[in-house]
């Protein structure tokens, strides 16, 4: 046996994303469409409410104290639990999977370099996935 060291880990990281990445150019980008049953209140609907607090890790959701919806902000890094409902290609143009959403959990507030960070690669058309910078310091770490 052998002990698994840091940089192990990184080389591993490293040669996992990689792989990741298609060796062919999507000819088209998949959409992914997210919705939840909102119980009506009064003449709206009822806040999602399903949103807890994991930034000391991930627990069954009845470990997990409840986070208010309206304190989520961008630039939070979050996971989302989502039931498959119905995956589509026939007659379009993309692949396109309808999801419906169970919870949100908060694993880190975000920090206004995070935020500036969310702002830069949501505004304007999203001409390359991963910048070159990535595949520069992923080729070093191998």
């Amino acid at each position: 046996m052998v002990p698994i060291l840091a940089e192990d880990l990184k080389t591993a990281n490293a040669v996992l994303a990689h792989y990741s990445i298609p060796k062919d150019k999507p000819k088209s980008y998949p959409s992914i469409r997210t919705s939840t049953r909102l119980a009506k209140e009064g003449l709206g609907y009822k806040i999602f409410a399903q949103v807890y607090n994991a930034i000391g890790g991930i627990l069954p959701k009845d470990q997990l104290k409840k986070y208010p919806v309206a304190e989520l902000k961008k630039g939070d890094l979050v996971a989302v639990e989502m039931a498959a409902k119905k995956c589509s290609t026939s007659g379009e143009t993309a692949e396109h999977g309808s999801y419906d959403l169970k919870a949100v959990l908060l694993l880190r507030k975000g920090t206004a370099a995070d935020e500036a960070g969310v702002e830069n690669a949501t505004t304007g058309p999203v001409k390359n996935a991963f910048s070159s910078s990535f595949y520069e310091k992923l080729n070093s770490a191998v």
